[in-house]
């Protein structure tokens, strides 16, 4: 028999999968400040809904997780059609099969992003501030090259060696993970 959340499991909920429901609208909208205005929204309708919610397996984690990312979905077709007008990127059903392909591989993902995370505490300071600065900021290679005193090509070199690593680690930890 389905059962009902309390608001207290709500709240746990919530800032548990906030994360993910982040990660879900950010695979809908390309702005941050978009996702982040869909997330605080699709938040506040799931907890006007709180009563309509019911799960029906032994904790509502999964259930809720896909109760909360489809309101999150409607939220983020609702803010684009409202925000954007007739400019889009991709139309709603090309979204609607992003968003599935999301829900469908979110636990996937989050393992790979937890092993990425896990890969990058690894790195070696130096690794880390070229990565910090190529990805985080608006710092071009040729920039980094010469405040670096290397070459573009050096520094090229450099980042594809790190990728390389990361995914090494990554589908390591991943290839350990099945085996435990």
């Amino acid at each position: 028999m389905p059962k009902p959340i309390t608001e207290e499991q709500f709240v746990a909920l919530l800032l548990r999968f906030g994360p993910r429901l982040k990660t879900f609208v950010a695979t809908l909208l390309p702005l941050c400040q978009d996702v982040e205005e869909v997330v605080q929204e699709a938040s506040l309708v799931a907890w006007r809904k709180i009563d309509s919610f019911r799960y029906s397996s032994e904790a509502p984690d999964a259930e809720f997780l896909n109760w909360v990312c489809t309101i999150g979905r409607f939220q983020a077709l609702n803010y684009r059609r409202k925000h954007w007008g007739r400019e889009k990127l991709f139309d709603d059903e090309v979204l609607d099969r992003i968003a599935a392909l999301q829900l469908q591989y979110a636990d996937r993902l989050e393992l790979r992003k937890e092993a990425l995370q896990e890969c990058l505490r690894r790195l070696s300071a130096r690794d880390k501030e070229l990565l910090r600065l190529r990805y985080s900021s608006d710092v071009s290679v040729e920039n980094m090259a010469r405040r670096a005193g290397r070459t573009a090509s050096a520094i090229y070199k450099s980042l594809t060696r790190i990728r390389k690593a990361l995914s090494a680690c990554i589908e390591h930890a991943l290839h350990s993970e099945d085996i435990a």
